[in-house]
């Protein structure tokens, strides 16, 4: 598990126990082994004739082909033996020369030395002389746009590099990651990773291991009719969000929208009859008008819409709004799926009660029932099946049925007689699911009705986590047939008078 000895190219053999077994497979076996065959055959002039007499011509071509059938098995479960390089040891120092340079040890020199031994094998050992860890001393900026300069003192202090601190490249990748980060949820909309550069004076003589860092921030690049020019960032906020709700094919021509709506902070296009209410997208938007463009605003509003299970992947897109102004317009496009959805299934099943039986399903599902993105599913299984029912005085076919029926009803909000957005906010996709269930079964003498009822909440707190609170939940069950159970198991009849024989037991309580 040592990082360090990952890096070396040179790795020797596995071993288990000390021996080296898949090595010592491929070692056995050949090179060419068609050849090799052909040439045993050959060794003497009647072996040929007699193992196609004993055995056929036939047979013989499948000798062949077993025998290097097996040479593959060798080869492939095998480990080639490792030889020793020189220049994969050069490799091997040179990467481990790297790795200590990035945490800090810019004076490591790697040596190597080979041990040979009487049976054709040796060692390789790497001496490694790290020196004293450069650490890291000032910290300035450069940053040519006034406002990320601006910007970016807001985040200085919780800056993730510090004086003192090891040169440790690991630092200043987290760093650059969380600029970046920082400037794209603040305004920054176009932000390249490669306008940020660290740069640092070492001491090449190695007297002085503290170094001085300028974090260095330029102009945004663009092409421009085949010419490269530089623009200072802006802070970008959005001005303007349009909701564009169709289908597919409409959705690349804008001017096929012939109505228009305004709520709130953003104006939604359509055609003919808006199939939802607008709040329903007022709850879907997480992209505030009159605030900074925000990576983390817009993530948000792809996961939140990808969970109503309405529509396709969507799409938003940002441009300006005029080449002289920073005002960004958002544009949401969202395919509506289909809002009816059927399907169907059919199983066969065995067990040790059941002969043999079959399933039949159907599925119904109606997305945005209510008009606000709420989405209803009706299920219905209906199994017969077969049984040798010994108990049963009448020799049925299918004596054994089991009818069920699920409905489900997902609102995409809490739906409760409190309000507790400020616990469960927006942003944990909340969402309340109702369902009830019957299930009506005949089976082996044991048959039964089944009724549930289910209210739960559910919210995502992070992406690692799933909240289900279930603020109702009831089942009823009637067993119609309790009495028969003993008839049907008389194995567990037996072994429960075989215990209570053994005990003192109320012989009024036994039935033999």
């Amino acid at each position: 598990n040592d990082p360090v000895k990952l890096l070396l190219v040179d790795q020797p053999n596995k071993k288990v126990l000390g021996i080296p077994f898949k090595r010592n497979l491929f070692v056995l076996a050949e090179k060419n082994p068609d050849s090799t065959f052909n040439a045993w055959l050959q060794k003497k002039p009647n072996r040929k004739k007699r193992l196609e007499k004993w055995l056929s011509a036939k047979q013989v071509t499948t000798l062949s082909n077993y025998k290097k059938g097996v040479n593959n098995w060798l080869t492939q479960s095998g480990e080639a033996p490792v030889f020793l390089d020189s220049s994969a040891t050069q490799k091997s120092a040179n990467r481990l020369k790297q790795f200590y340079k990035n945490q800090g040890y810019f004076d490591t020199e790697v040596a190597s030395k080979y041990t040979f031994y009487p049976n054709r094998t040796a060692k390789v050992e790497y001496h490694i002389a790290t020196g004293n860890q450069y650490t890291i001393d000032s910290i300035t900026r450069q940053i040519s746009s006034p406002a990320l300069d601006s910007l970016y003192a807001l985040s200085f202090a919780d800056r993730l590099i510090n004086r003192g601190e090891a040169f440790e490249i690991d630092r200043f990748e987290a760093e650059r990651a969380r600029i970046i980060n920082f400037f794209r949820n603040n305004g920054v909309y176009n932000f390249q990773q490669n306008s940020i550069q660290f740069t640092a004076a070492i001491d090449s003589s190695g007297r002085d291991t503290k170094i001085p860092i300028v974090v260095d921030i330029s102009n945004l690049q663009k092409r421009v009719n085949d010419t490269l020019r530089t623009e200072a960032y802006q802070i970008h906020p959005v001005s303007k969000i349009n909701v564009y709700v169709d289908t597919p094919g409409q959705l690349g021509q804008l001017n096929s929208f012939t109505d228009s709506l305004s709520h709130k902070d953003f104006t939604l296009y359509f055609k003919g009859k808006l199939k939802y209410k607008p709040k329903t997208f007022e709850d879907v938007i997480f992209i505030e008008k009159g605030k900074a463009y925000s990576d983390y605003q817009r993530s948000q509003t792809y996961r939140y819409i990808s969970n109503l299970s309405n529509f396709k992947y969507p799409s938003i897109t940002y441009s300006l709004i005029d080449k002289d102004r920073p005002d960004l317009v958002a544009n949401v496009f969202l395919n509506p799926k289909e809002r009816f959805s059927m399907g169907f299934d059919l199983d066969l099943s065995h067990s040790n009660i059941q002969d043999f039986g079959f399933s039949i399903g159907s599925s119904f599902g109606i997305r945005n029932i209510f008009r606000g993105a709420e989405n209803l599913e009706i299920g219905v299984k209906n199994t017969l099946g077969s049984s040798s029912d010994i108990a049963s005085i009448n020799r049925q076919l299918f004596n054994l049925y089991e009818l069920g029926a699920d409905i489900k009803l997902r609102f995409p909000r809490i739906f409760f007689p409190l309000n507790v957005e400020g616990i469960i906010p927006k942003t944990m996709n909340p969402s309340t699911d109702i369902t009830f269930n019957a299930t009506l079964q005949q089976n082996i003498g044991l048959d039964k009705q089944y009724f549930g009822a289910q209210y739960q909440l559910i919210w995502q707190p992070s992406t690692l986590s799933k909240m289900n609170f279930k603020i109702i939940d009831l089942e009823f069950i009637n067993n119609q047939n309790v009495n028969n159970y003993f008839n049907v198991y008389k194995n567990a009849y037996s072994r429960l008078n075989d215990i209570a024989k053994d005990y003192n037991t109320n012989p009024d309580n036994l039935n033999s």
